[in-house]
């Protein structure tokens, strides 16, 4: 559908969605009505939409979106209850928040929206995060994300290079989808 539609209206649409859906939408697109969108985004979307298309249709890193809520691990709760705030609306989702190592952007663990408000507003996000959260490579196979998911029944898993340096998040959404894909294949099979 959107091959159809004119480039400038089509990249008009793109960005208003987030980061994993615009990724889903343009590697179903031709090579030359991919070209011609894409010169027509504006560059931070360009370049986000650029660097998520690197990774293969089926990994980790092709269905994982960047839009996440990085914290630091010496803010208080309430700090990271009003960056949260601060940054909701340009985030796909809120629920999942990662703590990342200053200067490396290494995950060092992760906090749901609901460990935060439980917790004091003067301790420390540090003492409220989850260390070494369960999450998956870049370019592991979807159908390994998706397991991962269903067996630690998580809503979000972090995506993270080799080095453990978070690139994004896939949510349980996302998976569903790939779950119906792969199911689909293999009764079509």
């Amino acid at each position: 559908v959107m091959d159809k539609l004119e480039p400038g209206r089509a990249a008009h649409i793109l960005e208003g969605l987030s980061a994993d859906e615009r990724t889903d939408i343009v590697q179903q697109m031709g090579q030359v009505e991919r070209r011609r969108v894409i010169a027509r985004l504006n560059e931070d979307v360009k370049a986000e939409l650029e660097y998520l298309l690197q990774y293969g249709e089926h990994t980790a890193g092709g269905i994982m979106t960047t839009e996440y809520v990085r914290l630091d691990p010496q803010m208080t709760v309430g700090d990271a209850l009003k960056h949260i705030r601060s940054v909701a609306r340009e985030k796909e989702s809120i629920y999942a928040c990662y703590v990342l190592e200053p200067g490396t952007d290494k995950l060092l663990g992760s906090a749901s929206l609901r460990d935060l408000v439980m917790a004091e507003i003067n301790d420390s996000v540090s003492n409220v995060m989850h260390r070494k959260p369960v999450s998956v490579e870049a370019n592991d196979d979807q159908e390994a994300v998706a397991q991962r998911i269903a067996k630690y029944n998580l809503l979000a898993v972090p995506v993270t290079d080799r080095e453990g340096v978070l690139l994004g998040f896939v949510t349980v959404d996302d998976v569903i989808d790939v779950m119906i894909e792969e199911q689909t294949e293999d009764i079509l099979r």
